[in-house]
């Protein structure tokens, strides 16, 4: 790896913790939060997390595509089921974001 690749990787991986670390009051308090803000707060902003929902499968999904594509560690088996807990108990799927359908009579004519 060239020294000028080095320094970036370095770089990116010092400030993407320092802003995670700087997000890491916006987690919810909660059993395994000092978790998902260290082991994901190394890599990207904890908003990622925040702004994110989906059940116990999404997340280990979300895992798994890290590990696969963006260099994230292995995790050992406790650590890694109580990531899960927290995060499909904290930031689980979230109800319909838009507002239902107007009743055809509401609609204008035309």
């Amino acid at each position: 790896m060239s020294w000028l690749r080095l320094t970036t990787a370095l770089m990116g991986g010092l400030i993407g913790g320092l802003t995670g670390a700087a997000n890491a009051a916006d987690l919810i308090k909660d059993d395994g939060w000092q978790l998902v803000s260290a082991h994901c707060s190394g890599c990207h902003s904890l908003q990622l997390v925040t702004g994110n929902r989906g059940d116990r499968q999404m997340w280990l999904q979300t895992i798994r595509w890290m590990q696969a594509t963006q260099n994230l560690w292995p995790l050992d088996e406790q650590t890694e089921d109580q990531i899960l807990t927290y995060l499909a108990k904290n930031y689980p799927p979230a109800g319909a974001q838009r507002r239902p359908p107007l009743a055809p009579a509401m609609l204008p004519k035309g």
